[in-house]
């Protein structure tokens, strides 16, 4: 999967699931790096099967390493790699539709 079919995928899955407000603010507040919107961009990325697998795992901190891991060999990317890519993805996209 090539990254900007990545990040499509993600706006896709988040478009489905908010209204157009609610996605206009998750994406501002993306742009912030808001910890709690990267968590959500990470966890869009993994399957029922992984969350199930993941929630067994009693060490917060080792499930927390394991959300990440899953998530870079999905996406081969890092949290923050994928978090600039799509920000910058937004941004292309916002500066084409206004230009």
């Amino acid at each position: 999967m090539t990254d900007s079919q990545i990040y499509l995928n993600f706006i896709n899955k988040i478009k489905k699931e908010k209204t157009e407000e609610e996605m206009a603010k998750f994406m501002a507040d993306l742009l912030k790096f808001g910890a709690a919107e990267v968590y959500v961009a990470i966890l869009s990325q993994l399957t029922e099967q992984d969350m199930e697998e993941i929630d067994k795992i009693q060490d917060e901190k080792k499930a927390g390493e394991e959300v990440i891991k899953r998530f870079q060999a999905k996406t081969s990317l890092t949290p923050q790699q994928f978090v600039e890519g799509l920000r910058d993805a937004i941004a292309g996209g916002y500066e084409e539709n206004n230009k």
